[in-house]
């Protein structure tokens, strides 16, 4: 009888190449994927480059390289919340100081472009980006520090920060301001209530001591002008405060809109009363309103909240004092030289920040963004 043994080692060769080949065309696969879409990259086609991505992602879900390729398709595409995700997923899953140099950079970039988007509707969010890519600007350079563009980008980054603290100092005076008025108006509506209060008051004495006369006749013709133009104000005045609210999304104007409508009811009901010659009807109106007034009063000026507002606006300038202190120490006495005499010009400055938040600005001032760096083909341990 034959043996069977050459036949088994045949087949166990067999399985073994085929294995290794198998094997072969599974790393090959999402190599051709990306290779794939680095061409719909180069060609400019970056929503196929990311399908082709997705693809390689699905076979290498933990790939630093795919996720990098990813997050510089999203940047193309100027949807730079998904680019930092990826870059970051990039970060996490590879231990490689040159993808690290990379990624840290191109993070940088992607948080500093969110920023800039994101200055004019949300300072706070902007500001806390600006300080990320600016700790991932210098990590960058920390990696590869002979990386001109993140010198470049780290220096847009400081002025956008400086920018943006400076516009929220702005907004924050032009708000005190706004406030005070408002303040100012509401006392003046309120003693101007409180007053024509005073004069029902009065007239009914007169009343009730000589009976009506044409002084008091002329005298409550007045005092229901003077009511109605109080009440127009005051509903003229809840209005503006109540779209204020809606704008800066404001607990306290809230508050302070929703009594000076109850203030401006009261006035109105106040106001017929006067009309139809009824002192003692009109008169409870009129206190109710001056309550309403005293309560919106109140609610501008809550403490509370201002507290809380100044709280937040103080930690953030501590941040800022903290970032620019270890800027500081990062330079060399030339630099800081150089510097201390920008601080010189201040003003001309921060208005230079601003501008350079402008893509035009930015060329002009030839401190442009770099695009990002797409990494050279690699071996890629899949």
């Amino acid at each position: 009888m034959r043996s069977r043994k050459p036949y088994t080692f045949a087949l166990l060769q067999a399985l073994v190449c085929m294995t290794v080949m198998l094997s072969q065309a599974l790393a090959d696969k999402p190599r051709a994927l990306v290779e794939k879409g680095n061409r719909h990259y180069t060609a400019g086609e970056y929503d196929d480059a990311l399908s082709a991505y997705d693809d390689a992602a699905e076979l290498v879900p933990d790939s630093p390289y795919v996720n990098y390729d990813k997050g510089v398709a999203y940047y193309r595409k100027d949807d730079f919340k998904s680019a930092s995700r990826f870059f970051e997923k990039a970060l996490a899953a590879s231990d490689s100081e040159p993808i690290h140099a990379d990624a840290k950079y191109n993070l940088g970039n992607a948080q500093l472009k969110q920023a800039i988007k994101q200055i004019g509707t949300d300072a706070d969010g902007a500001s806390l980006l600006c300080r990320d890519s600016i700790r991932n600007y210098r990590d960058a350079l920390a990696l590869d520090p002979n990386r001109a563009a993140a010198a470049q980008n780290l220096e847009i980054a400081r002025l956008a920060l400086k920018a943006i603290r400076q516009q929220k100092k702005q907004q924050q005076q032009q708000k005190q301001k706004q406030d005070k008025d408002a303040g100012d108006k509401l006392r003046e509506l309120s003693e101007r209530q409180q007053k024509a209060t005073r004069q029902n008051e009065n007239i009914s004495r007169q009343k009730v001591q000589r009976g009506e006369t044409a002084s008091t006749k002329k005298q409550t013709e007045k005092l229901t002008k003077e009511q109605q133009g109080i009440g127009n104000e005051t509903s003229s005045f809840g209005e503006q405060m109540k779209q204020a609210a809606e704008q800066q999304q404001s607990d306290k104007l809230k508050k302070a809109a929703e009594h000076l409508q109850k203030a401006a009811k009261h006035q109105q009901d106040a106001t017929g009363a006067l009309q139809q010659k009824d002192l003692s009807k009109a008169r409870p109106s009129q206190k109710q309103a001056s309550n309403e007034l005293k309560k919106a009063m109140d609610a501008l000026s809550d403490k509370d909240n201002e507290d809380q507002q100044q709280g937040d606006q103080q930690q953030g300038e501590e941040q800022d004092g903290e970032d620019e202190k270890q800027d500081s120490d990062e330079q060399d006495p030339s630099q800081q030289e150089a510097d201390e005499q920008q601080d010189a010009e201040a003003t001309e400055l921060d208005e230079d920040a601003r501008d350079l938040l402008n893509e035009e600005k930015l060329n002009k001032k030839k401190r442009r963004l770099v695009m990002p760096v797409k990494m050279k083909s690699v071996d890629r341990d899949w």
